[in-house]
């Protein structure tokens, strides 16, 4: 069984490493046993095994080749990989919401954890090539390898992204409304007589959720006619200083005053940034985790248990409609909290 193994995980690793794209004919039964060292009835249990969970097609006359189509895994989803960061506390709050899901569903989870989008995309070629079929991904940023990931796809595993970044039409999307998370907190500061606005944003990355957030800010600050800015700061480990520092320099620069609010891209860049801020300046963040309503930050509550178990449903969705399946974009509406 060990040498099936290996022979499984070297057609694997060739479709992950470019070597064979959607539609390729494989080496033959005989051709593989020279090329592996192996015996033809070990080349065939892995053929069988790989024919079995989609990522190839076994037909006369047209031989053994890889899948053409964006097939789910159809086995039953007993075990899901959960690829994330643990930097803050809304990631810990998606990790801990999926696992439960999962748990609700008697499905296990095996939590690959990440800190870039490189070590993202190595941990999902460890995932798959050890045989799990089913995976969610809390992307980083839009430095992922997608081409890694469509081959993923490709081999019949099931891919749902959450939040982050966008994926192409190999997997589904869960995420955020940002519209109504900024509509919401404008509406607010509104209301409290607030005029003049000031979004505070990530410098150096580069992801979706972010982006939407920042362009839905100024269309709908255009569209009020309202005085508006945006500042960036680098995105930095929780224990750095610098953003307050920047901001503190920012607010000085421009010479804010009353009148104006300030709203964040998400609760860690509010918190980084709030002890720079003058104390009638309403500071509003995306997320809506503990440390930040403490904090006395205005905060748009993601609704991340609904949306794990959305991602895990999507999952399922993948698995039962097979060939006919179409990648979505799910995205849920939050509230804003006030402690």
């Amino acid at each position: 069984m060990k040498l099936t193994e290996k022979v499984r995980q070297k057609v694997i690793l060739d479709i992950l490493d470019g070597k064979y794209s959607p539609g390729d004919k494989l080496p033959t039964e005989r051709e593989m046993t020279l090329i592996t060292q192996t015996s033809r009835i070990t080349v065939r249990r892995a053929y069988e095994q790989l024919e079995k969970t989609g990522v190839i097609v076994r037909k006369p006359k047209l031989g053994t080749r890889i899948a053409s189509s964006f097939k789910g895994n159809q086995q039953e989803i007993d075990e899901v990989g959960v690829i994330a960061t643990v930097r803050n506390q809304f990631s810990r709050d998606f990790i801990e919401s999926v696992h439960d899901t999962c748990m609700e569903n008697d499905a296990m989870v095996n939590l690959a954890l990440a800190h870039d989008s490189a070590g993202q995309t190595e941990m999902a070629i460890k995932l798959v090539t050890r045989g799990i079929r089913n995976i969610i991904i809390w992307g980083f940023d839009r430095d992922l390898d997608f081409s890694t990931f469509e081959r993923i796809r490709a081999l019949g595993v099931n891919i749902v992204f959450f939040d982050r970044v966008i994926p192409g039409p190999f997997a589904d999307y869960v995420s955020l409304d940002n519209q109504d998370a900024i509509v919401s907190m404008l509406d607010d500061a509104v209301n409290e007589g607030f005029k003049k606005f000031i979004y505070v944003d990530i410098s150096d990355m580069n992801v979706d959720s972010n982006n939407e957030r920042r362009e839905c800010f100024l269309k709908e600050c255009k569209k009020r006619g309202v005085e508006h800015s945006i500042f960036s700061v680098p995105w930095l480990p929780k224990d750095k200083l610098l953003p307050a520092n920047i901001c503190h320099d920012y607010l000085t620069r421009e010479k804010v005053c009353g009148g104006t609010a300030m709203i964040c891209v998400n609760d860690a860049v509010a918190l980084s940034v709030l002890g720079a801020c003058p104390r009638n300046m309403p500071v509003y963040g995306i997320d809506g985790t503990a440390d930040a309503l403490q904090a006395g930050i205005i905060s748009y509550r993601q609704p991340v248990r609904e949306m794990a178990a959305a991602a895990v449903k999507a999952l399922g969705e993948q698995q039962k409609k097979g060939e006919k399946w179409k990648a979505g974009k799910i995205r849920f509406k939050g509230e804003l909290l006030k402690e």
